[in-house]
């Protein structure tokens, strides 16, 4: 691989919107987080109450991405704006991404 196409992959986006939608490739690395953030920041911007995130094949969740954006998520459903998963892979069904558990301290010790 020669460098021109290494920074060419460096520099595409894992998590990007088109119009109500966001779409996330990647859940590797932490920068994901901050590229969901301007995705939602813009959708919010152009006034949408109504957001799908959608996983098309996913490749790579790790926790220092996916637990930020669930956190995110789940801090705007709480301000009433509706955010619906589509396409979740399996992992984060299983890891509660959804849905996240509070941290309790019940939840915490056990």
């Amino acid at each position: 691989m020669n460098s021109n196409s290494f920074n060419q992959e460096q520099d595409r986006l894992s998590v990007w919107r088109d119009d109500d939608c966001i779409i996330i490739e990647k859940l590797n690395h932490p920068k994901c987080v901050s590229q969901f953030i301007r995705a939602l920041f813009s959708i919010r911007k152009n006034g949408y109450k109504n957001i799908s995130v959608v996983f098309p094949d996913v490749k790579g969740v790790f926790p220092n991405s996916a637990v930020p954006i669930a956190a995110i998520i789940q801090h705007y459903r709480n301000l009433d704006i509706n955010i619906d998963l589509y396409d979740q892979p399996t992992i984060l069904t299983k890891v509660n991404f959804n849905d996240p558990l509070p941290a309790t301290a019940n939840i915490l010790t056990n």
